[in-house]
């Protein structure tokens, strides 16, 4: 049904790739081959986006408890490698002008990139390890 619609909105000239996807095994080929991510603000979801270098806009879910998703969205906002839309504001209106803007300004994804991957913390799960070992010694 989302296929049909999407697809009925579509432009003869639009040159925009978009791939609607279901649930994925493989996030990180998914993200390997995404430009830019529109997602909600979920911590496991930011890693992965950081982790990846993928820039995004990112609605956060604004039942999350204490509000988390919006604290997730405004530390990779605030430096660069997002851009934070309250769900309140997230329709046709506000995303179509902010998307365009973003995938139509490749040096701007590029430094957001650079910017997402800087946050990642690959090393967090060892670093966290290390900590509890070290802390149960003393």
């Amino acid at each position: 049904r989302c296929a049909t619609a999407l697809a009925d909105l579509r432009e003869p000239d639009d040159a925009l790739r978009y791939d609607l996807v279901g649930y994925e095994d493989h996030m990180d080929a998914l993200y390997a081959r995404t430009s830019l991510a529109i997602s909600r603000a979920g911590a496991v979801t930011v890693a992965e986006l950081t982790a990846a270098g993928v820039p995004a806009v990112l609605v956060p879910y604004p039942a999350a408890t204490g509000d988390h998703q919006t604290h997730n969205a405004h530390v990779v906002a605030e430096a660069g490698g997002a851009v934070l839309v309250p769900d309140t504001d997230c329709d046709a209106e506000r995303l179509e002008p902010l998307v365009t803007d973003l995938l139509t300004t490749p040096d701007r994804l590029d430094a957001m990139s650079s910017v997402m991957a800087s946050l990642a913390r690959p090393d967090a799960a060892t670093a966290l390890a290390d900590l509890v070992e070290e802390r149960s010694r003393g």
